[in-house]
């Protein structure tokens, strides 16, 4: 799993080599999409969703912290890290546009996230950076999943 890099002017959370292929965009000639459009109607139905963020941490250095994947946002715990990445692009984009908030200080009250520490994309994750910690220098020796939530913004 590669980690993307934070600081690209849309605020969107990925550099952009092509600013053409850009995919945090959940306009359609001039309207929201069908994938954003389709998760405000699921937002809009349950009221609040969870997510969560995949962390790489260090034992050795902890001030050291890196988002590696957010927003993750999981429907059957199945999905490949390059769906969870374009699920990741809508909720940016609809959150740079007003639609909803995401917050990972507020992780839902009573929620079971196991299926979430249980996808197959955190599992691969998790044994990424295992493989990763017997490096030479490799400082980000830990894996760790912070829970949140989205809402909606009336």
């Amino acid at each position: 799993m590669e980690l993307e890099h934070h600081d690209h002017a849309c605020n969107c959370g990925h550099d952009h080599a092509n600013e053409a292929a850009h995919s945090c965009d959940v306009f359609t000639d001039g309207q929201l999409n069908e994938a954003a459009d389709g998760f405000l109607q699921l937002l809009k139905t349950h009221h609040f969703l969870p997510c969560a963020r995949f962390v790489l941490k260090s034992t050795s250095e902890p001030a050291f912290s890196s988002v590696a994947l957010a927003p993750v946002f999981i429907s059957d715990g199945e999905e490949s890290v390059s769906v969870l990445r374009a699920i990741g692009d809508i909720l940016l984009g609809l959150e740079q546009h007003g639609y909803l908030s995401i917050d990972y200080d507020i992780p839902l009250d009573g929620f079971d996230y196991t299926y979430f520490k249980e996808s197959r994309a955190y599992q691969l994750f998790v044994q990424t950076v295992r493989e990763g910690k017997d490096r030479d220098g490799f400082l980000g020796d830990t894996a760790t999943i912070e829970f949140g939530s989205i809402a909606p913004i009336e």
